[in-house]
């Protein structure tokens, strides 16, 4: 067996190998997602059960994060920062977008139908399916130039209408409210303002008792939630990431459209895995049996590439 050869049959392995994954990957993962997706009714927000749901509505925001690439305020952002670089060669120039930070922000929001109820979201570990924008901030440069910055983005404004995929579940804060109470404590502290509004006699500390007054007061907030909570049902649910292996998905474009794009991806993924699996099967067989024909003039092909491309 020549250099040839062997190199020929390593090609030949690889793409064996991507046709394989390929094929597991169309099987095991996108193709249960058109199912589940699929097999999910869209459901009034006020009706909801716990477990696996689908629900469409516009975007309400209540603690709004800032978008680093428009300023303007959000639910969640995923980006990129990238600069203009520019390298001279003989032949010219080339230009290349090099990424110089990224980041991924998120704060739970409102889902409200057309009736007016309303879900809460928590949007961490979804799977986004939102256009990404490209935006030029106003450096002086020309967005041409060398050292010029764009921003990538995938971001959530209020009022946008959105299809959500995941599942329902009983927020974990009034489970317990004690939990809540400490929850409300460590927010408390994590915020200066509020803080030094606790020091009533102004001497620069909080003193235990100055503390037992904030704690009571968060004792009263958490319970005051709590028994809304129980008066609304709703407001004792959060849409999140399923515990199991299901999806979990947030889209601007709707149910059919997602549909439609995993339907495309699947099946090509699918026919293009079966069709790599095939061939390239065929031509190790037809290197070491001779058969079938095929499989041979496949692996004769690939090895006279191999021998063209050295050239």
């Amino acid at each position: 067996m020549n250099a040839d050869e062997v190199f020929a049959l390593a090609v030949i392995s690889v793409l064996l190998l991507t046709g394989l994954f390929l094929f597991f990957r169309s099987i095991l993962r996108i193709l249960p997602r058109i199912v589940w997706i699929a097999g999910t009714p869209t459901s009034p927000i006020r009706s909801l059960a716990i477990g696996l749901v689908e629900v469409t509505g516009n975007v309400k925001i209540e603690e709004p994060i800032i978008s680093p690439a428009t300023g303007l305020k959000c639910c969640l952002t995923k980006y990129k920062l990238q600069e203009l670089r520019i390298v001279h060669t003989r032949n010219g120039r080339t230009t290349s977008w090099r990424t110089i930070n990224s980041g991924f922000l998120c704060v739970p929001f409102y889902l409200q139908d057309k009736k007016g109820a309303r879900i809460l979201i928590d949007p961490k570990d979804a799977e986004l399916r939102i256009p990404r924008e490209t935006y030029y901030p106003n450096t002086g440069l020309p967005a041409n130039a060398a050292g010029s910055i764009r921003y990538l983005e995938q971001a959530i404004y209020s009022n946008s209408l959105l299809y959500v995929l995941g599942e329902a579940k009983k927020k974990s804060r009034f489970a317990d409210l004690k939990d809540g109470v400490s929850t409300d404590l460590a927010v408390l502290r994590g915020d200066p303002e509020r803080m030094a509004a606790l020091d009533e006699n102004k001497d620069g500390q909080i003193d235990t008792v100055e503390w037992e007054k904030a704690v009571r007061n968060a004792e009263s907030r958490v319970t005051e939630e709590a028994i809304t909570a129980a008066k609304n049902p709703l407001d004792t649910v959060i849409i999140g990431k399923p515990s199991a292996e299901r999806p979990f998905i947030i889209s601007t474009h709707s149910e059919k459209e997602v549909l439609n794009g995993l339907r495309w991806k699947g099946y090509s993924t699918l026919v293009l895995g079966l069709t790599l699996v095939f061939f390239n099967l065929a031509g190790i067989l037809g290197f070491f049996f001779n058969q079938p024909p095929f499989g041979k003039n496949y692996y004769k092909m690939v090895e006279l590439m191999v021998e063209n491309a050295k050239k």
